[in-house]
């Protein structure tokens, strides 16, 4: 830890994660096969990485306006984020990445409750809740998963309110979407050091969809498969992601025992890929197995 520098970035977690920026930074890859050098524990973060990825997306942000940021910072006296970009990314990552939670918690919450002010108290308490505060201020893997883990339960909420999706041609355009897109990112994790490329991939796959939002307007195929991509997106940040298959899984599961509705288990062949596919091939030791 006397080599980080950074002293707000605490405990081994945050150390590995910030070499993961670093190397993003410099060197533009995650390298999965030095994984261990950085880490003290006998299990690994490879696979959960996003915050790397959110706080070089601040990096980029403070490169290109930084000489008018840093001057203010330094006469606050602000340090030693104030004096290194690559540090001062890391730590607004702390604090851009929950205020981007807290405002989609609002629509969540407005969503269910039908009221903006009781949705606004709502995404204050979740903004300010000790139990979660504590663990986004760290630079770790929840962090990383925050954003798309409400956005995930948003979906959910969206999906059961939304009306079936009667054009069987939009329909099939979706599943064909999310299999062409899970055959895409299965055939790049077979790459060697495949990380940077699938998270890439994960962004450009839900970011397209999210385009195509006019043409399906919100039915609850289109609610679905942005579900597979956010899903994919919360796993590679944090191993808590479960939490969306089991939300879901269990409303499904009520849905069909009430209604006999089974209209959309399709779903569950992609979703179950994406994620198969960060739980395994992204392991350090298989990639290795594989290439060698």
């Amino acid at each position: 830890m006397n080599f980080l520098g950074n002293y707000s970035l605490v405990g081994p977690d945050a150390y590995l994660l910030f070499k993961y920026f670093e190397s993003l930074v410099f060197n533009h890859t995650v390298n999965s096969f030095t994984y261990n050098l950085d880490y003290p524990l006998p299990f690994y973060l490879y696979n959960k990485d996003f915050v790397s990825y959110l706080a070089f997306l601040a990096y980029l942000m403070f490169q290109n306006f930084g000489n008018q940021i840093i001057p203010l910072l330094n006469v606050l006296q602000i340090h030693p984020a104030s004096n290194i970009i690559l540090w001062l990314a890391a730590d607004f990552t702390n604090a851009y990445v929950p205020a981007i939670a807290s405002i989609m918690f609002y629509f969540l919450a407005k969503n269910i409750f039908k009221d903006k002010y009781l949705a606004l108290f709502s995404s204050m308490i979740f903004a300010i809740n000790p139990f979660l505060t504590t663990r986004l201020i760290l630079f770790d893997t929840e962090l990383g998963a925050i954003i798309f883990l409400v956005l995930s339960l948003y979906l959910i909420i969206k999906y059961f309110n939304a009306k079936p999706e009667n054009n069987r041609y939009k329909k099939l355009f979706l599943i064909l979407y999310s299999i062409i897109s899970l055959i895409i990112f299965y055939k790049t994790s077979l790459l060697l050091n495949p990380d940077l490329y699938l998270t890439i991939e994960l962004f450009m796959f839900f970011f397209i969809l999210l385009l195509l939002y006019p043409i399906f307007k919100g039915s609850r195929a289109y609610y679905l498969t942005l579900l597979i991509f956010t899903t994919a997106l919360t796993r590679k940040g944090w191993g808590g992601w479960i939490i969306i298959p089991i939300v879901f899984g269990l409303t499904l599961l009520i849905r069909y025992f009430y209604d006999r509705d089974y209209k959309d288990v399709y779903f569950y062949l992609p979703y179950i890929g994406f994620t198969g596919i960060l739980d395994n091939l992204l392991t350090p030791g298989v990639l290795e197995s594989i290439y060698f």
